[in-house]
């Protein structure tokens, strides 16, 4: 008989990796986090810079409400945040990033450099954070809001770094990480820099269509139609592609909720059956649309990474 290893709990640094690994699986997790954070933080601007695919640098600015000083220190610990106090709010989350893991789980990976500055406050503060140890607090000369700098990510676990991509693969899921979370909140003006070059910036003007002519160019957005529904559960808004407008895979379709990016193939397949007939073999449907309902009507803690949702009136 083979012998089981004794069962015992798990020392403190290990369990923290562990739930990095469920959080950030690669660099463009790193910066959907971040982002999220940012909408949280009520920010009009978001600037992403990104550098080696992400692996090497990621830089997140916003103008959003700032942490104040005293705060820093604790929201690189796991399980604090300021977006869930009671068990009711867990069942009707309205926040983005609200699991109070993302800085916690990214600076346990990364060198990660938490700098911001408050309405309130004459100066910023810095916070440096490495393999999930803070080394100091500094001043800052920070404008109001908050900036996140992730350097050398997995740099204590190469075992996971392994499984990352080429580079040109990684900036791909981050450009597409940007673009649907930009697709889905057109209130916020979106800019990208990958390696150096501009690769996406979006007005900020509330406008769907705006966001897509932005992103994906004018003649993409005179092809679009506006969608716009009022029902009993809520509401749905953003666009669909004319029927003679397609892609040759679904990269070009956005379901977000409450602004929400997430995934859902049953309604993936709803959108295409209305398209049935009307588009060329294997060519796909383009679309973003947000749908807006009650946040109890939809539990986003389904998953780590908060791609998926379970509908409570699917």
């Amino acid at each position: 008989m083979r012998r089981v290893a004794k069962i015992q709990v798990l020392p403190d640094k290990l369990v923290n990796l562990i739930a990095a690994g469920e959080v950030i699986e690669r660099p463009a997790s790193v910066v959907k986090e971040l982002v999220e954070n940012s909408l949280d933080a009520g920010a009009c601007r978001i600037t992403i810079e990104t550098a080696g695919g992400g692996r090497d640098f990621i830089r997140v600015t916003d103008d959003g409400c700032g942490i104040p000083k005293a705060e820093l220190s604790l929201a690189v610990k796991r399980h604090a945040t300021s977006k869930l106090q009671s068990v009711e709010q867990l069942w009707r989350i309205s926040t983005l990033g609200f699991r109070g893991e993302a800085l916690a789980s990214i600076s346990e990976v990364a060198h990660v450099e938490l700098a911001s500055k408050t309405p309130d406050s004459d100066v910023g503060w810095a916070l440096r954070v490495s393999g999930g140890r803070q080394e100091g607090l500094e001043p800052s000369g920070l404008p109001q809001g908050t900036q996140v700098t992730v350097e050398d990510l997995f740099f204590n676990t190469p075992a996971r770094a392994k499984y990352l991509g080429k580079q040109s693969g990684e900036n791909r899921q981050i450009i597409k990480t940007v673009q649907d979370l930009a697709l889905a909140n057109p209130a916020v003006a979106f800019r990208l820099v990958v390696e150096g070059e501009l690769r996406l910036s979006t007005p900020g003007d509330g406008s769907y269509l705006s966001a897509a002519g932005s992103i994906f160019g004018p003649e993409f957005a005179k092809k679009l139609i506006t969608v716009s529904y009022q029902g009993e559960f809520g509401s749905i808004i953003g666009w669909v592609g004319v029927p003679g407008h397609y892609g040759s895979n679904r990269q070009g379709q956005v379901f977000a909720i409450n602004g929400r990016v997430f995934r859902h193939t049953p309604f993936t397949y709803v959108v295409e059956s209305v398209f049935k007939g009307r588009l060329p073999v294997r060519r796909f449907p383009v679309f973003m649309l947000n749908i807006q309902i009650d946040a109890a009507g939809v539990d986003v803690n389904v998953h780590p990474t908060k791609q998926e949702v379970k509908f409570r009136h699917e």
